[in-house]
């Protein structure tokens, strides 16, 4: 599934530019090969994880220890 972005808020640059290179490789590791799609579908849902229903996280700190690989790219998973 394409990501979308929801609001005028996911218009960052970094979104902006991902979101242009769509099904071109992003990332090889052991998992397998993502796309930039790959990776914009799962930092939404690490997101939506995040914010919980919130519409900001008012300056809380995150922190998401990861082994290097895929997970350490879009944690945390829902």
């Amino acid at each position: 599934m394409p990501y979308t972005p929801v609001d005028s808020q996911e218009s960052l640059p970094l979104i902006a530019r991902a979101t242009g290179h769509g099904g071109r490789t992003a990332v090889v590791v052991s998992e397998g090969i993502f796309s930039y799609d790959d990776l914009l579908e799962a930092s939404a849902a690490a997101a939506a994880t995040l914010l919980d229903g919130a519409p900001d996280l008012m300056e809380a700190r995150v922190a998401c220890p990861a082994p290097p690989g895929w997970a350490s790219l879009v944690t945390p998973s829902p």
